[in-house]
């Protein structure tokens, strides 16, 4: 089984979709890795403020930061970098990782839709958990409810 990992650079949580400044490049880089790990691939992410010792476990990662911190994001797969300084699309993780897109799937990603609603309090939700296709008026609810709004409720 393929292994791809993602050395991401200092964020607030492990995703970086949390708060209510959430750059939709990494919502979207969240829900095509949560489509990669559907096809049968191991995903990691590491943050660097979070997970630094990962990153130092690493000859490749540290030999990319040394030319600079602007070279993170960088993706590995099965050890070998194969971006660096991107958040790569879904179309591109499928070609790196020898995943079919099907004429089922879409590369638009229609799971980003589950990951940005607005609950009544005006904050953002961008987690990748959040119940997928929630009908609109549950939405609050769903918010609430959410573990990643704990403080909400």
């Amino acid at each position: 089984m393929k292994k791809l990992e993602v050395f991401d650079p200092a964020m607030c949580c492990s995703t970086g979709v949390c708060g209510v400044e959430v750059d939709p490049v990494l919502a979207q880089f969240s829900a095509d890795l949560k489509w990669v790990s559907d096809h049968g691939i191991t995903v990691e992410r590491h943050n660097l403020g979070q997970e630094p010792q990962a990153f130092a476990a690493n000859p490749a990662v540290i030999k990319e930061m040394e030319a600079g911190i602007d070279r993170l994001p960088i993706l590995a797969v099965d050890g070998h970098i194969i971006t660096t300084g991107m958040y790569p699309s879904r179309q591109q993780l499928a070609q790196k990782l020898a995943i079919q897109i099907t004429t089922t799937e879409s590369l638009a990603s229609p799971a980003t839709l589950n990951l940005v609603a607005v609950n009544f309090r005006g904050l953002i939700c961008h987690c990748p958990n959040l119940i997928p296709a929630t009908p609109s008026l549950l939405v609050r609810e769903a918010l609430v409810k959410h573990p990643c709004h704990a403080l909400l409720a």
